[in-house]
C-alpha cells in the first residue's frame, strides 16, 4: 500500500481492509502456486515474478465493482478516499 501523505488513521484502516481482503480471497491460492512450491523445496524462484496487485481507481471511471469479492467495508473505504492499492 502506497501512502500518499494520506490520514495515519485512514491508511490503518486500509491496511487492515487489505489484509482481510487477502486472507479471505488469495491467501489459499498463493500457497498453491508454483512460486509457494518452489520456496517451499528451497528452490530457485528467480524466473517467476510473485507480486500481487490489483488497481482501485475512482477517476474518470471506477472499477471497484469489477474487483472479485470486495467486502462491503473495503468497498466502503474505497468509495470515500482516493487510494491506490498495489500488494
Amino acid at each position: 500500500i502506497e501512502n500518499h501523505e494520506i490520514e495515519g488513521k485512514l491508511m490503518e484502516k486500509v491496511k487492515k481492509v487489505i489484509n482481510d481482503y487477502y486472507e479471505e480471497n488469495l491467501k489459499e491460492s498463493f500457497y498453491q502456486s508454483e512460486i509457494a512450491k518452489r520456496l517451499e523445496k528451497k528452490q530457485d524462484t528467480c524466473d517467476i515474478d510473485w507480486e500481487s496487485s490489483f488497481f482501485i481507481w475512482h477517476r474518470p471511471t471506477s472499477n471497484i465493482r469489477k474487483i472479485p469479492n470486495l467486502s462491503e467495508e473495503l468497498w466502503l473505504v474505497y468509495s470515500t478516499s482516493n487510494i491506490w492499492v498495489h500488494f
